[in-house]
């Protein structure tokens, strides 16, 4: 390798720490298209003067045909939106979001390359150490206003919950892994930490439920890997436990605490039960492109208490209203066979990108079932980066290629 070269990739490993500090670090920043634009030129100028070509196996054209279908359909529900109102909304900043915050991370991070200094598991152990900010905004929030108190940090509550939760799927999937004790030991207390914040101040039932679907799932799927599976019904048991003893502890203290707060009675009576309704009965749209890229940003309407509503909440409706049945069935592909890919890799190689990178997949599916993350800038670029760092290796081949990629 020249020393150009070199020094290239030092660069391009630099920004990258720059990016992911930004993702954990802040809601929202005005760098960040300029980040993503100036790394994306960065590695297009290493393949040059490498002359390295990447060729595409059969898992990498499915992967790019569903990228580019999806993205033809987002785009033409975007324009769709734009000629019905021809001015600046909020849709336009969703849009943008989605295509250079989403799509070009995505494929950006396909052709990183990390070395020595910056490899995917320091990128794990950077986030997880950025972490750490999130927990510091939510404690300082709590002894300003209490504990159980939900309130907004980083946009709204729900979005704390969101990020929160990914860094606790994050820092759970490292203290699976981590076999230094100490460690070990600091990664369950950054995880406590991180659900207390969650429980406390984000209190998305969504997200709690999701995550612990996540636990379980994750636990099963490590002891498989370790070939430890008759510990699973021990240790979810045990999980299990811990969660009982929390909620008979909270309804003896009577303390009101939202995400628990669930039942036949909330579930029938949620608002999100009419919202969907009025989507998909009460309003008509047509089912091939849909009203027009996050149509209900120019639309708002009240529900039943009273809120004012931007999104479906619920991905998948949100999509298909919105954007098409097409556009639908594209984005539930590209991830499924993303998922399977994955899988595949890590029962494999069995290294912790993977793994983390299946966990946020579910995850991300889950909360989608009740909630709009996919107009969460941060959320679904974490998505998108672990994605593309865990999928480089799986659908390019090439005969000059020795990097580590790990």
């Amino acid at each position: 390798m020249s020393l150009i070269n070199k020094r290239i990739g030092i660069i391009e490993n630099i920004f990258v720490v720059i990016l992911v500090y930004l993702l954990s670090t802040r809601y929202k920043n005005k760098y960040d298209e300029l980040l993503i634009f100036t790394l994306g030129g960065i590695v297009l100028l290493r393949y040059y003067i490498d002359k390295e070509k990447l060729r595409i196996n059969q898992s990498g054209k499915k992967i790019f045909f569903l990228l580019i279908i999806w993205t033809f359909c987002l785009s033409f529900s975007f324009i769709n939106i734009l000629n019905q109102y021809n001015k600046f909304g909020y849709y336009v900043i969703l849009y943008r979001n989605l295509l250079i915050g989403g799509i070009l991370l995505f494929i950006i991070s396909l052709y990183l390359r990390l070395g020595n200094y910056i490899n995917k598991k320091r990128i794990i152990i950077l986030i997880n150490l950025f972490s750490i900010y999130s927990v510091f905004k939510g404690l300082l929030f709590i002894s300003e206003n209490g504990v159980l108190r939900r309130g907004s940090i980083w946009g709204n509550p729900n979005y704390y919950s969101m990020i929160v939760g990914l860094f606790i799927i994050i820092s759970y999937i490292s203290l699976l892994y981590e076999k230094n004790k100490v460690l070990k030991t600091l990664y369950f207390i950054l995880n406590m930490l991180q659900i207390f914040c969650l429980i406390s101040i984000g209190q998305s039932r969504n997200v709690f439920f999701s995550l612990i679907a996540v636990y379980i799932l994750g636990m099963l799927l490590f002891l498989i890997i370790e070939k430890k599976v008759k510990l699973f019904s021990k240790k979810t048991l045990g999980l299990l436990t811990i969660i009982f003893i929390i909620l008979i502890s909270i309804n003896y203290l009577e303390i009101n605490l939202r995400v628990f707060n669930v039942g036949v009675e909330e579930v029938v009576d949620d608002p999100r039960m009419l919202i969907w309704k009025k989507a998909l009965i009460e309003e008509n749209f047509n089912i091939l492109h849909g009203k027009g890229f996050a149509y209900y940003t120019m639309n708002n309407f009240k529900d039943k208490v009273g809120v004012s509503i931007a999104a479906l909440h619920n991905d998948y409706l949100e999509i298909f209203v919105t954007q098409g049945i097409f556009s639908l069935i594209s984005y539930l592909l590209f991830f499924i066979f993303s998922f399977f890919i994955v899988l595949k890799k890590l029962f494999r190689e069995r290294d912790i990108c993977s793994f983390i990178t299946l966990m946020i997949i579910l995850y991300f599916g889950g909360i989608g079932m009740f909630d709009n993350p996919l107009y969460q800038k941060r959320v679904f670029q974490f998505l998108f980066l672990f994605l593309g760092l865990t999928l480089s290796s799986e659908i390019f081949y090439s005969d000059k290629l020795k990097c580590d990629r790990e």
